[in-house]
């Protein structure tokens, strides 16, 4: 009985509670790291400097 207890007690512990908001960050970068992808493939070493600043902007105001 107390082994039941402390296993739920562990993985309630160890679970990802947060996992939507952390999906929802991914999905808004998406298409920021398209914007770079599209600039390198272009060859516009500007537009991809410009777009990668925008990118880790993003990626440093997420959790």
């Amino acid at each position: 009985m107390v082994a039941i207890i402390a296993t739920s007690f562990v993985q309630y512990g160890f679970a990802q509670t947060d996992h939507a908001n952390h999906q929802t960050q991914a999905v808004a970068l998406l298409p920021l790291y398209y914007n770079i992808k599209d600039a390198l493939v272009s060859g516009d070493a500007k537009l991809a400097a410009s777009k990668s600043q925008e990118f880790v902007k993003a990626v440093n105001s997420t959790d």
